[in-house]
This record gives C-alpha cells, structure tokens and sequence, in this order.
C-alpha cells in the first residue's frame, strides 16, 4: 500500500498536563486500526495522525482520546443544503464532507436539508465545505464568511448581554424607589 493512500488528522487536544498523558494518547492510538503514526504534543496539545481512511474514521480517534478522559477541541457547523432528494444524496453529501482534512465527522440529514459538520478549528472554513456540496451539485444558501459560526451560540450570548442590560438599568431605576 503507497503513502498516498493514507490520510493525516491533526487533533486540538484538551486535559493533558504531563509526558504520561501523551503516552497514554500516541499508544491508543497507535493500536488503532489502520493508524500508521501518531504523534501527540503537549506544548501545541496536538495529535497528528496518519491513517487509511479504508480502515478507519477519524471518529474512532476522538472516542479513544475521549474514553481516555482527554477532550477534543472541535467546532459545530451546521450547513444548509439544497437540492439533496434520497438516501444516495446523503451518502454522497457526507462521504465528500467527511474526506476534507479538518473534518472531524459530518453528518447529514435529509429532512432538515442541511448537514452537521464537527471540525478541528482553524482546519477549515464553512466556505470550503460549501465549495465541496456545490460541486456535487448541490446549492448552500448564503454562509458566513470565515471560520465556522456556532449560530445558536452566538444567539444565547447577544440574549444575555441584552437581559444584563435591562437587569443593570431596572436596578439603577428602583434604587431611588427604595431609599
């Protein structure tokens, strides 16, 4: 088997603090199956990972770090999808989505027309898993620019800034009332 059938993964790791926790890590995963190389490093905590994609998925890399007790920093995109019909669609969608280096795992779901897409941040934009849909043919709705955006995320804490803000103004109002 030639080197261009293998795959690098480069993982944001979370929770180690000494040697042992990387050698706990590079041997999970070097057991793994179809990991040629993993190399993990404390001062970046980073994993980087040289695999067959035939044999295994990058999932069962962040489950064995997971089950480990480690973290994996990752980033949620969720992308619509237009145009997607069947079963095959998804497959297709998904199998694209899951060979761009960056993805951690992606997931797609037809009713909702969009797809769940789990990356290492830094690794890879929205942009470049919309490039990827679209040349299968399929339309993304207008995307954010940049590194994946968290929607909801971004919702919950504008929401709380704004409840902060009424909170600090009825309090400044009632002291007068009260004194």
């Amino acid at each position: 088997m030639g080197k261009e059938s293998f795959k690098r993964l480069d993982l944001s790791i979370s929770g180690m603090h000494c040697a042992s926790c990387v050698a706990k890590i590079e041997k999970a995963l070097a057991q793994a199956n179809g990991v040629k190389e993993a190399r993990v490093n404390l001062a970046t905590e980073t994993a980087s990972i040289l695999y067959d994609p035939a044999k295994t998925v990058p999932l069962h890399f962040t489950k064995a770090i997971q089950d480990l007790g480690f973290g994996i920093k990752k980033e949620k995109i969720v992308l619509p999808i237009q145009g997607m019909s069947c079963a095959s669609c998804v497959s297709k969608v998904e199998t694209a989505l899951n060979k761009i280096p960056g993805v951690i795992q992606a997931n797609v779901n037809l009713a909702l027309q969009n797809a769940t897409v789990n990356i290492t941040p830094g690794k890879v934009t929205v942009r470049d898993l919309a490039r990827e849909v679209e040349a299968l043919g399929y339309k993304v709705p207008h995307i954010e620019e940049g590194p994946g955006i968290d929607k909801e995320r971004l919702d919950r804490e504008e929401e709380v800034k704004n409840l902060k803000q009424k909170f600090l103004a009825g309090l400044i109002l009632i002291i007068p009332l009260l004194s």
